[in-house]
């Protein structure tokens, strides 16, 4: 029989019509795709992530509430020193240092907002302080930990957690555990005593119960055995013979391979996707591990796309920082210079009329330029009256230290 080794070509039906260029005045539509990621773009995600909160056990413990417990760590986060050694704190009010967020950053941090912020704030009262300053030029509420309130808070539920642990561990120690077919005298065991004599059932139950003692005995250790060698395992070689598995590779010959190369193994299980027209996947994916086959160039350009993403958000980011960092510089400078003007219009107002017209007059006086061309010298008025004061201040200081 003769094999038809013509070709065949696919054609669209005849009552589907061909499809148009766009026109170039109409702008090309964006494809949307309706199919699920893979568990393999899952676990990858999984692995690679930093959207965490480390939050830990005993601040929900301090206080006394789960979502006040994650508001804490939150703030103890901000409080503890950056890599660097130097402080994450940016806002000083009155020589101490303040957390300033918005109901929208503490959303975004650590997914609490509104009345919930509000119960959760007011629950740690007795371990933070709170203060409305304006911080980028709107009224925000700051907040700040009472260091010896927080220690001492701290350091009670510590003892307790270790109090509570250490009674755990007496009370696991005192208790021994045997298997219970050990034990002829338990429920589990089926204890049948014959009428008279030694019967030949008495023996097999014996001999059964020693087997099943020895038995469970050994299925015990290959248990503690795999459990260890889980352990042992890092995370992201487990992933590697999760996705190798999932890709059709049988377990044995996946955990071969991936501990002889597990960098290779990974690499190859990251090309897979990016291998257009592959039939057997996992048979690609052995010989690729075996002949270490070379990025396919679908991935190249994915990482190229992926890595000029990532630089982009990198630079807004960065940039989105310096500008908040600056403002914060302003506002800070700001607020600095109307404390000192506050000092010195009350130092003012605390002299003797004699020395406040005598400043008065030397304002006026420094401030008669602006007056002859027809301006306004309120706010010049108080400025010069200020440094007048400022400079008698700065001298009387020398004075003194001399």
């Amino acid at each position: 029989m003769k094999k038809n080794t013509a070709k065949l070509t696919l054609l669209p039906p005849a009552d589907v019509p061909t499809p148009r260029r766009s026109s170039p005045t109409t702008p090309p539509q964006r494809r949307t795709s309706n199919k699920l990621p893979t568990r393999q773009t899952f676990l990858r995600w999984e692995i690679s992530t930093r959207d965490t909160i480390d939050v830990k056990k005993i601040y929900i413990d301090v206080a006394g509430d789960l979502i006040a417990g994650i508001v804490l760590s939150q703030i103890v986060y901000w409080h503890l020193p950056a890599r660097d050694g130097h402080t994450k704190m940016r806002v000083v009010r009155n020589n101490l240092e303040w957390l300033a967020k918005s109901r929208d950053e503490w959303w975004s941090e650590c997914r609490v907002k509104g009345k919930r912020l509000d119960r959760a704030l007011g629950l740690l009262d007795n371990i933070i302080e709170k203060k409305v300053f304006k911080f980028n030029g709107d009224p925000t509420l700051h907040v700040r930990l009472k260091w010896p309130e927080f220690l001492a808070a701290w350091q009670t539920e510590l003892q307790r957690i270790e109090t509570a642990e250490g009674k755990n561990e007496i009370a696991k120690k005192g208790r021994t555990k045997f298997p219970k077919a050990e034990f002829p005298n338990s429920r589990s065991a089926k204890n049948e005593i014959p009428k008279s004599g030694t019967s030949s059932q008495s023996k097999n139950t014996s001999k059964n119960t020693s087997k099943t003692t020895t038995t469970l005995g050994a299925a015990r250790s290959v248990v503690v055995e795999a459990a260890n060698a889980v352990n042992d395992i890092p995370p992201d070689v487990l992933i590697t013979q999760e996705l190798w598995i999932e890709a059709g590779v049988a377990a044995p010959v996946a955990k071969k391979l991936i501990a002889e190369d597990s960098e290779e193994a990974r690499r190859q299980v990251d090309y897979l996707p990016f291998r257009p027209g592959i039939k057997d996947q996992a048979a690609t994916l052995v010989t690729a591990t075996k002949e270490k086959w070379p990025p396919p160039a679908p991935f190249l350009k994915d990482q190229a796309r992926q890595a000029t993403a990532q630089a982009d958000a990198d630079r807004r980011r960065s940039q989105a920082q310096q500008a908040t960092a600056q403002k914060a510089q302003k506002e800070e400078a700001a607020q600095r210079a109307q404390d000192e003007n506050d000092q010195l219009d009350a130092y003012y107002k605390s002299l003797p009329a004699p020395d406040r017209a005598d400043i008065d007059d030397q304002a006026a006086r420094r401030v008669a330029p602006l007056s002859m061309a027809g301006l306004k010298p309120g706010a010049a008025l108080a400025a010069a009256r200020r440094n007048i004061l400022r400079k008698e201040l700065g001298q009387l200081i020398e004075d003194d230290s001399d």
